[in-house]
C-alpha cells in the first residue's frame, strides 16, 4: 500500500547535516527536511484520491451532490482545481502500464514533476530508459518530450 516515504537526506541525524555549526544553514537544512516529508505525504494523498476522483468523474457522482459540473465541486468541496483532477487521473492511468514509475513514486526516487514527465512519454518497453532519465537528470524539459502516441518524430534525449 502507499506510504509517505522520506528523502534519504531527511533521515540524517541533524548533527550530520551542518558540521560547522552555523544556525541559519542548519535552519535551512531543518526545513528542507520537514518540505521533503510534506511533499512525499501530498503525493501519497493525490494517489489514494485518484480512485474515487476518477469513479466521481465517470459516474457524474457530483450532480448527486448537487453540482452541475465537477470543476464547481472540486473547487469548493475540496479546494482543487480542475487541471490538477485531470493531471492526477492522466498519472494514474499512465502508471496502471508503467509498475517501475509507479513504485518509484512509491519509494520517492523521483519527484512528481519528473514522474508527470517520464509517464507521459513512457511506453512499456522505453519506461525503464525514461525512469533512469528521470533519476539521473536535475530537469526534464517538458518542451523536447513527446509522447510516442502523438508523434512519430523520435523523443529526444535530454543531454
Amino acid at each position: 500500500m502507499l506510504r509517505p516515504v522520506v528523502d534519504a537526506s531527511a533521515l540524517r541525524p541533524v548533527h550530520d547535516i551542518s558540521p560547522g555549526g552555523e544556525p541559519r544553514a542548519l535552519a535551512a537544512r531543518l526545513l528542507e527536511r520537514t518540505l521533503l516529508r510534506l511533499g512525499r505525504a501530498a503525493v501519497v494523498v493525490e494517489r489514494r484520491l485518484a480512485p474515487g476522483l476518477s469513479h466521481l468523474h465517470r459516474r457524474r457522482l457530483y450532480r448527486l451532490l448537487g453540482y452541475v459540473r465537477l470543476a464547481d465541486y472540486l473547487t469548493e468541496r475540496l479546494g482543487m482545481s480542475l487541471r490538477r483532477c485531470q493531471t492526477i487521473l492522466r498519472l494514474e492511468r499512465a502508471l496502471a502500464a508503467l509498475p517501475r514509475l509507479a513504485q518509484a513514486i512509491e519509494e520517492g526516487t523521483i519527484s512528481l514533476s519528473k514522474l508527470e514527465v517520464a509517464a507521459g512519454a513512457a511506453t512499456p518497453e522505453t519506461e525503464a530508459a525514461w525512469l533512469d532519465r528521470a533519476k539521473r537528470l536535475p530537469l526534464v524539459s517538458r518542451v523536447c518530450v513527446r509522447s510516442p502516441a502523438r508523434s512519430q518524430a523520435p523523443v529526444p534525449v535530454p543531454p
